[in-house]
């Protein structure tokens, strides 16, 4: 929850800013549908994409080092086998 409140913190003016700046924008609903859909669908995306490359970096990062890695390598059954041959992914 601290997280989050510091993130809407940090973000807040930014997003205001954006917001304000629609406010001259002809025609008025034009800038309307842009403020309220895609605005947030742009901010949405972007969001998503930042936590994708820092969760990756973090995982490469981990696997790096060798965090959680139990040194048994698996291998699939038989029937895993027939079925990615048949799926067409091997």
């Amino acid at each position: 929850m601290v997280a989050e409140f510091l993130y809407r913190a940090i973000t807040a003016g930014f997003y205001g800013a954006l917001t304000q700046a629609f406010g001259e924008v002809e025609p008025e609903w034009a800038a309307g549908i842009a403020v309220s859909v895609l605005l947030p669908l742009y901010i949405s995306i972007v969001r998503s994409v930042c936590f994708t490359v820092v969760s990756t970096l973090f995982n490469q990062y981990a696997i790096s080092k060798a965090v959680g890695r139990t040194g048994i390598i698996l291998r699939p059954s038989p029937a895993n086998r027939r079925a990615i041959a048949l799926s067409g992914l091997s």
